[in-house]
């Protein structure tokens, strides 16, 4: 049962990333996938397209860190 939930799950995603399109996902990932895992097993998906919407969550968790470490929360 769980694995159709996450099958589920990763088949909402992806008609999410199809609705609200790429250039979104590309600017600010985590306001169409869930977690990076979400991205991975979206199927939709080109591997080089996967690697930068990953490349850019990386980047932003980078900045929310060093945000946090000097003070100024955020996300």
């Amino acid at each position: 049962m769980e694995a159709f939930q996450t099958s589920v799950a990763a088949q909402e995603q992806c008609e999410a990333s199809a609705r609200v399109g790429l250039p979104l996902a590309l600017l600010n990932p985590a306001a169409i996938f869930e977690t990076p895992a979400h991205v991975l097993s979206d199927g939709g998906l080109a591997q080089k397209l996967k690697i930068a919407i990953l490349c850019r969550w990386f980047y932003d968790a980078a900045e929310l860190s060093v945000a946090e470490e000097e003070g100024m929360g955020g996300g």
